[in-house]
């Protein structure tokens, strides 16, 4: 939202003899609430806070029911029904601790994710995503965090129980996630958030994490 906007918006509020900083308690952006107040001709704008705290539960509800279908599907039921998590000793021990570790790695920013998708008003599946591009958290190092983290957990559970078969389909997933991305996250969103997102694909890799976190413009959501 443009500075210009934003500074109205809290002007407006302190015309109302209300607290800027009020809102702040429901996670919003007294800002963004002013002109939805104005333009609907309410003035309340409590009302519109609980109404962004009724939006952003309804998004956690639905990034938690996404989550265990797409990525628990992916992770826990497909990997368990082709080894039954059965675990092939031979290895060494050192490469199944080290796949123990990569399941811990993989599940933080998958996790991190959908709580970032959660509190910005939408969820991770395409049906029902955010308004806003989500740069921060996991994707000021790399755009595909979520996809990233699941890819992790399959290769570390591979280790973990000493399972060949789970790297072939460790790189299964990557293709199908990638192509997905390819074809069709990336043209959506380029035509969602067109300059905004341009400039985030350029500065931020897609699968190889940045050394240092991307410092997204104050305009980025």
């Amino acid at each position: 939202m443009p500075a210009g906007v934003r500074g109205a918006g809290r002007c407006a509020r302190c015309s109302q003899g209300l607290d800027p900083a009020e809102s702040l308690v429901t996670g919003a952006d007294p800002g963004y609430l002013i002109p939805q107040a104005l333009k609907s001709g309410s003035g309340d704008v409590r009302t519109f806070a609980v109404g962004v705290d009724v939006r952003t539960s309804r998004a956690a509800a639905g990034s938690a029911a996404f989550f265990v279908l797409a990525p628990g599907t992916v992770v826990g039921v497909v990997p368990w029904a082709i080894t039954g998590w059965s675990v092939d000793h031979s290895w060494p021990l050192w490469v199944r601790v080290a796949g123990a570790f990569l399941v811990l790695v993989g599940l933080v920013p998958l996790v991190h994710a959908f709580v970032r998708f959660a509190r910005a008003g939408g969820t991770p599946a395409p049906v029902a995503p955010p308004e806003h591009l989500v740069v921060t958290g996991p994707n000021r190092w790399v755009r595909n965090p979520m996809y990233v983290g699941v890819v992790t957990m399959v290769v570390g559970q591979a280790l973990l129980l000493g399972r060949a078969s789970l790297l072939v389909y460790a790189l299964a997933v990557w293709v199908a996630t990638a192509a997905f991305v390819r074809w069709y996250e990336e043209p959506t969103l380029a035509a969602a958030h067109g300059a905004e997102y341009a400039a985030y694909r350029a500065a931020v890799p897609a699968w190889r994490p940045r050394l240092r976190p991307w410092d997204p413009p104050r305009s980025a959501a």
